[in-house]
């Protein structure tokens, strides 16, 4: 839960500095190296990529604990983490198409 927990920070963080900026009107205006939209890209992507690896690494973890102990309980991180998924591809669309 930590890693969704991270993973949906960087999103929100992302998709929150893009919202700002575009608020301010200043990501046409001010454009270094990496525009603030770029940089809301990279938060959002890094976010996603974070959450898939941790969904991989939580599948592996409860498939080792399994094999020793089958009255494990379900787990239902992987359930929020795919409803997190859902919402940061929806944020990635929204910044890469304006939206």
């Amino acid at each position: 839960m930590a890693w969704t927990r991270t993973a949906t920070s960087l999103i929100s963080f992302g998709f929150g500095v893009y919202k700002f900026f575009e608020y301010l009107h200043t990501a046409r205006s001010r454009q270094g190296a990496v525009g603030p939209r770029w940089f809301a890209l990279l938060m959002i992507v890094i976010g996603l990529v974070a959450l898939t690896l941790a969904t991989f690494q939580h599948r592996r973890s409860m498939k080792a604990m399994r094999a020793g102990n089958t009255a494990l309980p379900r787990s239902l991180s992987a359930i929020v983490a795919a409803l997190i998924a859902v919402l940061g591809l929806v944020g990635l669309i929204a910044v890469v198409f304006h939206l």
